[in-house]
């Protein structure tokens, strides 16, 4: 069990979706990873703050398969995530606050950068998503007024000066209901997808 699982809350399976909802849907690309891969819109990050995440890695099969016998579903956020690469989610934060405002900055920092690579979307031919490189989990206070210490995912957006935390440790892992079934929350889903595919032998041994 890596750092990430030990301060994860545990997941209690809902009921399951039936078989029609477990096809990927999205557009054919033969972008083929060969390596887990996890990459944000940084467009769309520096316009609206919100980040648009796609995620592939070399047995999408068996990602597919793991979020049906693990999760039991594959809506987050009211959406169907499945895609033949992989999976494709949002994670939106409160308009007007401060973590939209910082993620704004970010965006724009990583989409303007000319020492910030960009690399292609998993399902089309635009090129201005870039990489999220996972350094460990830390400790870190949110942003709320309390100032709540969690346990957060430390990332670097496509350039080591770039960095994203993600506090992940007090949040459940699922979120409201989606045609009478509870959807999955994005941020715990980004933490389940770290701790699978992401976690190095290194780490795990830190």
């Amino acid at each position: 069990m890596n750092e990430i699982q030990k301060n994860m809350k545990k997941h209690v399976k809902p009921e399951e979706l039936d078989d029609s909802h477990w096809g990927a849907e999205g557009a054919d690309h033969d972008h083929t990873a060969g390596s887990a891969t996890l990459q944000v819109k940084a467009s769309t990050l520096a316009e609206t703050g919100i980040l648009h995440l796609q995620f592939s890695c070399p047995d999408v099969a068996g990602l597919h398969d793991d979020m049906k016998e693990d999760l039991g579903t594959c809506i987050i956020n009211g959406e169907k995530a499945l895609r033949p690469y992989g999976v494709a989610f949002n994670i939106r934060v409160p308009h007007t606050s401060l973590d939209e405002t910082l993620l704004k900055q970010l965006g724009d920092k990583a989409h303007n950068s000319d020492d910030c690579p960009k690399v292609r979307s998993f399902a089309s031919k635009t090129t201005d998503y870039v990489k999220m490189i996972f350094k460990g989990v830390i400790e870190a206070r949110d942003n709320h007024p309390e100032q709540n210490v969690v346990q957060a995912l430390d990332f670097r957006i496509g350039h080591e000066d770039h960095r994203m935390c993600i506090g992940f440790s007090n949040m459940g892992s699922t979120v409201g209901e989606w045609k009478d079934i509870p959807h999955l929350n994005p941020i715990w889903f980004v933490a389940w997808l770290t701790s699978r595919y992401l976690v190095t032998d290194t780490m795990e041994e830190e």
